[in-house]
């Protein structure tokens, strides 16, 4: 044996260790990937779809709409409940564009 490793060269051996080693890294990285995989599966989130409802009040009249006259100043309150036992967040948006003058805002 010891005869046998003395007649080899320098770079077969280098070449016979990089390969190893290559090898242990690649078996490792499959080897965590596979776990990562498992261990994913394992803790799925399920998602059920379905109709959310919702309750919106426009100063405690059951509207989806509010509509503003020009040359009017208007102060409205609007309320948006989720009456459903998942939590769901909700945006207000406006439709359109604005006058100049015009100022749009909500508290929270």
């Amino acid at each position: 044996m010891k005869k046998l490793l003395l007649e080899t060269s320098f770079s077969k051996i280098y070449m016979i260790v990089m390969i190893i080693i290559t090898l242990l890294i690649l078996g490792g990285y499959f080897s965590y990937a596979m776990f990562t995989v498992s261990k994913e599966k394992s803790n799925a989130i399920s998602i059920v779809t379905g109709n959310l409802t919702y309750e919106l009040l426009v100063d405690g009249e059951e509207e989806n709409t509010l509509t503003v006259p020009s040359n009017t100043v208007k102060d409205f309150t609007i309320t948006l409940s989720n009456p459903n036992n998942r939590t769901a967040r909700f945006n207000f948006y406006y439709v359109g564009s604005l006058a100049s003058n015009t100022k749009v805002g909500y508290i929270v």
